[in-house]
């Protein structure tokens, strides 16, 4: 009988549960998806991110108690809508402990529901939060379907200890109340969060504490790793959860003073109204204010690690460099080595040559003084400046896959960073002609694509001129560079792999 009516009722609440559904559904398929990054091997693999793990723990169980929060505050305002319903029963002669199994397993069965819902939600967007991971990274990821049953584990572990919990509240306020209570139950007011009026300057201080160490933790960073990151955001949390507990129930006790403010007109009803709400309001400010910290938190740290991410692959153009200081050697053993565990697409053995002029040199630091950068280490190699043959140039070019511009036998050309690119145009036009190791060749263009220029011993420092090969002979070979591009490209844990292995001959 308790059966028949336990699916009665969840058929007919059904559509007053269709929110409390889909909330529980998403909330469920959000923690399987960060659950998911603690177990990932792929992620594991990522070089020197151990704080990532705290982090994405962290993060599960904020989610944990936002649901918690969120199934506790939806089933108590299920009982206040279903409040007189239940009195009916209560009339009929069901006891208080068969009218909150009654109300356990309604939601038990809705819950279930939502949980099954949720995790196949969760498996889909696992992976595409693993994908976005990754692709920030540099990593390659292949989508596929595959479940984690250490994931899916814990995830139920979370949601039965949070969910549990906030039905054994309500069961046992159930038991506990009488018929008239029950009848009026959603007239009753909520108490205050803070009893004593004496406490809400302390807590309100303390809030305002916790935030400022939260934001300077944050912004100065003293630990290192992410630890002041993740320590900062907890500060943070409490802050805000400590605010809003605080100065609503502060402006309520200021208003209970003021007695010729609420005996006049309608004060006393908006008074009342005004208590009546001020703890799940206060909750709810709560809540809202620190998911929306956190989406904007992780948005920005989002960006800024793609902005990062995409810099770095743009600074290293070539799947993998090899420098040889003071001249040329043959770097056919290492090609070897390389391709026995990682098929290469394209290579080129090239050397970086040296002269005595320092025109485009003191270009560059007229340009570094100008936008008043700091300026860096400049190792001997880039006291002048640094050449390449033509014939290296345009075959590095189609490496990339660049254009592959026209150029001619007596011009000379001019690779740079973007910021230097105006500087050096407008220094060749003037100039026309520029004189390299006796040959006076033309002033051509100048390309700025990314080349691999920032790095200690790149091509150049942050520039390289560009000369027909002829003009390089008798030319002192500063450094020798191997450049290849794998099949596919390498993670920074492939790169260890291969300087761990022991790549050096």
């Amino acid at each position: 009988m308790l059966g028949k009516l336990v699916l009665r009722n969840a058929k007919r609440q059904l559509g007053d549960y269709v929110l409390y559904f889909i909330t529980i559904s998403c909330a469920v398929a959000c923690m399987y998806a960060y659950n998911a990054l603690i177990f990932s091997e792929q992620v594991k693999r990522l070089p020197r991110l151990e704080i990532l793990p705290l982090m994405v723990i962290a993060t599960s169980l904020l989610i944990i108690l936002v649901l918690g929060w969120l199934v506790s505050y939806m089933t108590g305002y299920m009982l206040r809508k279903r409040s007189r319903e239940l009195s009916i029963y209560m009339v009929s002669g069901l006891s208080n402990r068969t009218i909150a199994g009654l109300f356990l397993y309604e939601n038990l069965m809705i819950a279930g529901m939502a949980f099954v819902f949720g995790l196949l939600a969760g498996i889909l967007l696992s992976r595409l939060v693993e994908a976005a991971v990754l692709r920030m990274f540099g990593m390659t990821f292949t989508l596929g379907f595959s479940v984690s049953f250490q994931t899916a584990g814990v995830t139920l572990l979370y949601f039965a200890g949070m969910y549990l919990f906030a039905l054994h509240k309500n069961k046992r306020r159930i038991r506990k109340i009488r018929l008239y209570d029950l009848l009026y139950y959603d007239r009753q007011n909520e108490g205050r969060l803070l009893k004593k009026k004496s406490s809400f300057p302390g807590v309100f201080i303390l809030s305002l504490l916790f935030y400022a160490l939260g934001n300077m933790l944050i912004i100065l960073r003293p630990m290192g790793k992410g630890y002041d990151v993740l320590l900062g955001l907890a500060f943070v949390v409490t802050g805000l959860f400590a605010f809003f507990f605080s100065v609503p129930s502060f402006l309520a006790s200021q208003l209970e003073k003021r007695k010729g403010w609420a005996y006049r007109k309608n004060h006393l009803i908006i008074f009342r109204e005004f208590t009546s709400k001020l703890r799940s309001m206060s909750v709810v400010l709560g809540i809202l204010s620190v998911l929306f910290m956190l989406a904007v938190f992780f948005f920005g740290t989002g960006a800024a690690a793609r902005i990062f991410a995409d810099r770095s692959v743009e600074l290293n153009v070539f799947d993998i460099m090899i420098l040889h200081p003071g001249g040329m050697m043959d770097f056919s053993a290492y090609e070897k080595r390389i391709g026995e565990s990682f098929p290469i697409q394209k290579s080129c053995s090239y050397g970086i040559y040296g002269w005595e002029s320092r025109e485009f040199f003191s270009l560059r630091r007229q340009a570094a003084q100008e936008l008043e950068k700091p300026q860096r280490l400049i190792y001997a190699e880039y006291l002048s400046d640094t050449y390449m043959k033509q014939s290296d140039y345009l075959y590095l070019r189609q490496m990339l896959g660049y254009e592959i511009p026209e150029v001619y036998e007596n011009t000379c050309y001019v690779h740079c960073t973007p910021s230097l690119a105006g500087k050096f145009s407008d220094y060749m036009e003037k100039a026309g002609t520029i004189e390299v190791n006796g040959y006076e060749l033309n002033a051509g263009g100048v390309f700025s694509e990314p080349f691999s220029q920032n790095d200690t011993y790149g091509n150049g420092l942050d520039y390289v001129v560009v000369v027909p090969d002829k003009v390089t002979d008798g030319m002192e070979i500063r450094y020798g560079l191997y450049a290849a591009v794998t099949e596919q490209p390498l993670n920074s844990a492939e790169l260890e792999q291969l300087t761990d292995g022991g790549l050096v001959l």
